[in-house]
């Protein structure tokens, strides 16, 4: 029996120190198991679709991220790509650095 191959289009989303950046991806997964068994999921193959321009983070102030502009910036960003949120089937955010102590 041949595995199962499944897509998915998964957006990742970064927000750094000092950069943001929206990439949306292809993501082809195999299902390992048979249907007798509980399967395992393997990622075979990634394609990415569209990366976003590198913004440099909006801060608002030493303890605060603006999180209105960061909304703005991934909307434009997704319909740049042709994209609306409900199209995104997984993905990830991703807060690093000295912006994960931010609200």
């Amino acid at each position: 029996m041949k595995a199962e191959e499944l897509k998915l289009i998964s957006a990742g989303i970064d927000i750094g120190t000092t950069t943001t950046q929206l990439v949306i991806s292809e993501l082809k997964l195999k299902n390992k198991g048979s249907s007798s068994r509980i399967a395992g999921t393997e990622l075979v193959d990634k394609k990415i679709i569209y990366e976003s321009y590198i913004y440099p983070t909006p801060i608002l102030d030493h303890k605060s991220i603006d999180s209105k502009r960061i909304k703005e910036i991934i909307k434009d960003e997704y319909d740049k790509a042709g994209f609306k949120a409900e199209d995104i089937e997984t993905g990830a955010l991703i807060i690093t650095g000295e912006t994960d102590k931010k609200r």
